[in-house]
């Protein structure tokens, strides 16, 4: 025996009042979960320019061992990739923060005072080919700044993947906000 749903035709739909609940359970809920999408987002955000920044020493390293040549990573005023006469990406001379951009080339002459790849010490064209990474900045919200009193901006791998001494140091990474406990909460330190 089926059993048959009695159905008012006078009642369809919801009240007003069961409506007007509903969307005060989803305001709360939504208001509640807010601050961990927030912190979430930092924390992510962080975490991918750490490990782009090991990533790029790292493979700074592996392609001087792999090409059997130098290569220089340094922080960037400029990530612009385009190539042509004496624009494109160029190593910083000043500052400390990372978070700009940085660019990792190849040095074949193994020349410590390059400040941006070139084809050769006397040539002002750049080349293209040399460029192994060119890292844009994510947000100016975060930090990522040398700890040592003069600011490290550059590294120096030759081909057997030794680093200069002078270029070794501790890089903090932070979150920058005014008066946010998320500044400490959420920084760390590289080495």
């Amino acid at each position: 025996m089926l059993c048959k749903l009695y159905h008012d035709p006078k009642t369809k739909g919801f009240s007003l009042v069961e409506l007007l609940v509903v969307v005060a359970m989803i305001a709360i809920l939504g208001s509640l979960a807010a601050p961990s999408f927030v912190d979430y987002g930092i924390r992510n955000n962080l975490r991918t320019i750490g490990n782009d920044f090991s990533a790029s020493i790292l493979k700074s390293r592996n392609e001087a061992v792999g090409k059997n040549t130098c290569v220089t990573m340094c922080m960037s005023t400029t990530v612009d990739t385009t190539v042509s006469g004496t624009t494109g990406p160029k190593c910083s001379t000043s500052g400390a923060d990372w978070q700009v951009g940085w660019i990792v080339f190849l040095n074949e002459s193994c020349n410590t005072a390059w400040t941006y790849p070139r084809v050769s010490s006397t040539d002002s064209n750049y080349d293209e080919a040399g460029l192994i990474v060119s890292r844009r900045a994510i947000s100016t919200d975060y930090l990522l700044n040398s700890q040592s009193g003069t600011a490290t901006r550059r590294f120096d791998f030759n081909s057997r993947g030794n680093q200069g001494l002078g270029s070794a140091d501790e890089f903090d990474l932070i979150y920058l906000a005014a008066n946010n406990p998320k500044t400490l909460k959420y920084a760390f330190n590289i080495c």
